[in-house]
C-alpha cells in the first residue's frame, strides 16, 4: 500500500497498490468492497494522494504502464494536484488532471522520493526530499 484516502463520509476508504491497482473498503461493515473503479467514479473524496484513479488518469503514461509520479497530493480546495517525479521535480496542474502536458514544473531536489503536503487553506505547499534532506516551503501568488 503507497497510500490511503478517505471518503467525505468516512465510509469508505481507497488503497493504492504499487502494482496500479485499488482496494476500497467500506469502513462501517469493515469489510472489501469488491467494484468496479466506475462505482465509486462519483463518491467525494476527502483527499487525494493515490498515484492511480480517473481524476490523475491523463498522467498513466500509457496502457499498462505503471506511472512515473512517485508521489501525490490534491489541494484542499479540491482545484490542483501536485506530484513529484523520480528525477525530483515537482509538477503542479488542475485536478482532476485532463491532460497531463498542462503543468507547471519545477525542479528543486535531487532524485529521490520527495514527500508534498499543501496547508490548510492551500496557501503553501511544502516538499520534502529524500536525499537531499531538504524542506521547501512554495507560496502560492
Amino acid at each position: 500500500v503507497n497510500s490511503i484516502d478517505w471518503s467525505c463520509d468516512g465510509q469508505f476508504l481507497q488503497c493504492a497498490i504499487d502494482n496500479g491497482s485499488i482496494m476500497y473498503y467500506d469502513i462501517v461493515y469493515g469489510t472489501e468492497v469488491k467494484i468496479s473503479d466506475s462505482w465509486l467514479h462519483d463518491e467525494e473524496w476527502s483527499t487525494w494522494t493515490s498515484k492511480f484513479g480517473w481524476p490523475i488518469s491523463a498522467l498513466t503514461p500509457s496502457e499498462g504502464d505503471l506511472p512515473h509520479h512517485t508521489c501525490v497530493e490534491r489541494s484542499k480546495s479540491k482545484k490542483l494536484v501536485a506530484t513529484t517525479e523520480s528525477n525530483g521535480a515537482i509538477s503542479l496542474r488542475r485536478f482532476p488532471v485532463a491532460n497531463a502536458s498542462k503543468a507547471r514544473c519545477y525542479l528543486k531536489h535531487l532524485p529521490s522520493q520527495v514527500q508534498l503536503a499543501f496547508t490548510h487553506e492551500d496557501k503553501y505547499l511544502f516538499s520534502a526530499g529524500g536525499t537531499d534532506r531538504s524542506l521547501l516551503q512554495w507560496k502560492f501568488t
